[in-house]
């Protein structure tokens, strides 16, 4: 959230002030009009309405907006400053001196924010990111636990707004339709951050497909995350022929290991040429959790004969503490591919990131 000061003052011997926005400024409403205070008694000077407007239905500007030419003239306007009718006003250093404090007023704080890529997260996905669990199939507390979005947010230490969440358990049921709603969903967001682990799993998984099916399933899902230009963090592939075993999926959904594999070598192929793409080694995680084995994640080591309690008895989703550990591993590798996330606004301590994510789960309305 953007905090306006209460004024901006521009040159201590002038004493020209603007008065505070509207913190709720967004395209297309009006902001509060600023005064000028006389230079000469103090006295606040209100410009017109019409004077100093907010343009509307034009998008918010970081500083200035080019006249025809790109040359600046009294005709233009500057992020709704009119500077023909403040010049017909007063007198040409006065209304300079309003339209620099304007500047410095409200764009600067913008810029400051803008520059957080922890601004908008975006989360979408299937039921490993919405949170899942065998006994509430509609929902319920222990599934509200193993949402990822808890774990993700407890992660990060520097302000940010809490995630949108638009994963969904029910991926499995039509993802061609609920994969693009959730993109556009994203995209309408401007997220700055996206965060999709298991978007590309029923891309590739699912009933009723071929091989050659799979793998034009999955370069539709790629196509897909075309749309978004931001930063994007998206898992591989995993075996899960083990739910089989569990009832959780059933055999003609599991795609065999040429399949995953020709659709991870595919992943890396896309991403190298999308810079901003980190990959999550989701299917190197679940083998080794299924298979109780150890797991390092940024340097700290999960012991063999423990990690097996990150994954549920489903041997597909994660629990609580598992969504915890595999929003570590989501972080660690977008803070290795993209210096813009500074590794040490996250919180690396994986007991600690539970504690706080579990937390807010059970505060979660």
């Amino acid at each position: 959230m953007i905090d306006y000061k209460d004024s901006v003052r521009v040159g201590e011997s002038m004493n020209v002030t603007t008065t505070a926005l509207n913190p709720a400024f967004s395209p297309g409403r009006r902001g509060t009009v600023p005064r000028v205070r006389s230079l000469t008694n103090g006295q606040a000077l209100p410009l017109a309405s019409n004077e100093l407007e907010y343009k509307q239905n034009e998008p918010f500007s970081r500083g200035r907006r080019k006249g025809e030419g790109g040359q600046f003239s009294p005709a233009n306007t500057v992020d709704g400053f009119n500077a023909r009718s403040c010049f017909g006003k007063f007198s040409p250093a006065l209304c300079w001196l309003v339209w620099l404090a304007i500047l410095a007023g409200y764009p600067c704080a913008d810029a400051g924010a803008a520059e957080s890529p922890w601004n908008r997260i975006v989360i979408i996905g299937a039921s490993a990111s919405a949170g899942f669990v065998l006994t509430e199939p509609l929902g319920g507390p222990e599934t509200t636990d193993c949402k990822l979005r808890f774990y993700l947010d407890a992660a990060i230490t520097a302000p940010h707004a809490q995630p949108r969440d638009y994963s969904t358990a029910l991926m499995f049921m039509n993802p061609d339709a609920l994969g693009p709603q959730q993109v556009d969903a994203a995209v309408a967001a401007r997220p700055t951050l996206v965060i999709g682990v298991d978007f590309l799993f029923w891309s590739c998984y699912g009933g009723g497909l071929t091989d050659a099916g799979r793998l034009q399933h999955f370069e539709a899902g790629l196509k897909l995350l075309d749309q978004l230009h931001c930063p994007l963090v998206i898992g591989d592939i995993p075996d899960a022929s083990a739910a089989t075993n569990t009832g959780i999926i059933s055999a003609d959904m599991v795609a065999d290991a040429a399949v995953r594999a020709a659709a991870n070598h595919r992943l890396k192929t896309w991403a190298a040429s999308h810079p901003g793409v980190a990959i999550v080694p989701l299917a190197d995680f679940m083998r080794r959790v299924a298979a109780n084995q150890a797991v390092i994640v940024r340097g700290r080591k999960f012991a063999a004969g423990k990690t097996r309690a990150f994954l549920q008895d489903d041997a597909l989703h994660p629990t609580p503490r598992g969504a915890a550990l595999l929003a570590l591993g989501i972080f660690d590798a977008l803070v290795k591919r993209d210096p813009e996330f500074p590794a040490s606004e996250i919180r690396w301590n994986q007991t600690e990131v539970y504690r706080l994510g579990d937390r807010a789960a059970h505060s979660a309305p």
